[in-house]
Parts: structure tokens; sequence; C-alpha cells
């Protein structure tokens, strides 16, 4: 009655990841699509319905993004609300102040992580992320009973395509037939190609599917 539910997010890249993944492999029925950005996640879609996601009731669940702590322990907002910290002030921590940046303690661009390349810290801190994303890859591996396709999607432009191959590799020991896909995400095109859509659609009068 609180409106407390997982109500998941990233729905329309997600959906579109779908699309390319199984226009490239028609015989593709159970995609992994992994969303590499400021906010990290992941969504497993079996014949183009999505049967699992990493955010839950917000994006601060799942994986740990640049500021967003990622999955904890629940009673971690209990001990933190005991030592006299406000909701308030605790939601912006977890939301704002920790994640990737927040462990390595200064800003840093995601680029730089996935590189791995700049010092001990911030390699330590790559592996940390592939290690959280590799386990919420089983996670969406048990939920579809397998893996065809990961298909890794980023807005950034210059992601190392180097780390989706790592990651491939990975998921490729609970997966050996795994078929990886790279894909670059831009949100404004993508959203005239659906204002598009749904303007032929209703020049059809609707009837259609669309």
């Amino acid at each position: 009655k609180e409106g407390v539910r997982r109500y998941g997010g990233y729905g329309l890249c997600h959906q579109w990841v779908w699309e390319e993944a199984h226009a490239q492999f028609p015989d593709a029925q159970r995609v992994v699509s992994l969303y590499l950005g400021t906010q990290s996640n992941l969504a497993a879609i079996r014949a183009g319905k999505p049967v699992e996601t990493s955010i839950g009731f917000t994006a601060v669940e799942g994986l740990p993004s640049l500021h967003a702590c990622g999955d904890i322990d629940p009673s971690i907002v209990g001990q933190l609300h005991a030592a006299g910290l406000s909701p308030a002030r605790i939601h912006r921590i977890l939301s704002r102040e920790s994640g990737l940046a927040g462990l390595l303690g200064r800003e840093c661009a995601l680029t730089d992580i996935l590189r791995g390349d700049n010092g001990a810290e911030v390699s330590a801190l790559r592996r940390f992320f592939v290690y959280n994303i590799v386990k919420q890859i089983g996670a969406a591996v048990a939920a579809l009973d397998g893996i065809d396709v990961l298909a890794c999607v980023t807005d950034v432009a210059d992601m190392p395509g180097g780390f989706t191959a790592e990651l491939s590799d990975a998921v490729r020991t609970v997966a050996p037939d795994v078929r990886r896909l790279d894909l670059f995400y831009d949100p404004p095109r993508r959203l005239i190609q659906q204002l598009g859509k749904l303007v032929q659609c209703g020049k059809r009068g609707g009837n259609e599917k669309c």
C-alpha cells in the first residue's frame, strides 16, 4: 500500500537491445542486456519479455554505480540511523556519495575504471566492478536457464572494448556458447525512432500492433 515494489528501470534501452540482438541472432531467445554507464544495470530477457532485472525499487539496488552503493545489507540503514543520521542524509549517502567514486575516494570517469590502468587503486576497483557484474550475470543466467547472447550497451563513446570481451570470457565458464554483441545507445536518436513509430501507428488508425 506504500507503493514499494521492484519497478526496474531502463526499459526502453533494454527493449532496444533485445530488438538489436534478435535481429543479429534470430535464433537467440535468452538475452542478457548489460547497460554500462552512470547507473550500470542489466536485464534478463526471454523471447522479448524481461524476467529479471538488477534494478529494484530504485537504481540504488543492483550493481554499484559511480555514486550509488548497489546491493548492501539493509540493516546498514538502521545502523546509520542509530548513529544519528537522518533518513534524508542516509539516502544521499547511499545514492550520491557511495559507489565506485566513494570507494576510490574521489571523482572518476567510468572509462578510467574500465581501463583499470591508472594505478593500483583503480585496478582493484575495476576487479571489484567486474566481480559484481559477473555475479549479476550469473543470477540472470539462472533466471533464464542459460544464455544465448550477452549484449553490452553503452552511451559512452570511448568505452574500452576489451572490458566487454573480458566479461564474455567470464560468462563462458557457465555458458560456453554465449555470443557477445557490443552496442552504442544514442538516447535522442532512439526517442526520435520511437516517436516515428507512434506517428505511423496513428496514421494506421491505431488498430495494428506498433
